[in-house]
């Protein structure tokens, strides 16, 4: 069997179970399509996504969850219909979607606090609560009494607020050294 741009996706992914595909086999077919044109039809502006796509999509742990949850989430295709496409313009779809989770994953990473040594010791890590945890702080920050409000609202929004919030701490933070440093002296 060969993969060609008629190939459907069904038939594609059935390949990949049979042939068991891996991770380097995929890589060089994801380099394959990466040029192709993206159908006007799977072009997402993952800017417009709201926070609770964008936390469906990051939860996804499989490459399967991948091809084919990841036309529910942000197209609310069903299989029966996604497996109708050609592999080709799924692919390139697919493609775009992990591009564009690495953009969103770079500039949230950008603003991740950095815990001192103290406090990683003093257990800072187990404060993390994930998604709801950014639900919950950005709820309380908005006056928002529904969470589900917050998986409403445009991750965007929610990014802004974060980065505001981090130059605000990394000023205070520095803020504070430099009087510290003055009154030292």
């Amino acid at each position: 069997m060969q993969i060609t741009t008629k190939t459907s996706y069904k038939d594609f992914l059935l390949m990949v179970e049979i042939f068991h595909l891996g991770d380097k086999e995929l890589t060089e077919i994801f380099e394959r399509v990466k040029d192709h044109p993206l159908p006007q039809e799977f072009d997402v502006d993952f800017d417009s996504l709201v926070f609770g796509q964008l936390c469906q999509l990051q939860q996804m742990k499989t490459v399967g969850d991948l091809f084919v949850n990841s036309f529910y989430i942000l197209l609310k295709m069903p299989e029966a219909e996604l497996m109708q496409h050609t592999a080709a313009d799924c692919l390139r779809f697919i493609w775009h979607v992990k591009t564009q989770l690495e953009r969103i994953t770079e500039l949230f990473s950008a603003i991740h606090y950095k815990p001192s040594p103290e406090e990683v010791r003093a257990g800072i890590e187990k404060m993390n609560h994930g998604f709801f945890g950014t639900a919950d702080w950005y709820a309380r920050r908005m006056g928002i009494t529904d969470h589900e409000e917050v998986f409403q609202t445009n991750w965007m929004r929610i990014y802004k607020a974060m980065k505001i919030d981090f130059e605000n701490n990394r000023f205070e933070q520095n803020y504070r050294k430099v009087i510290e440093q003055k009154n030292k002296r």
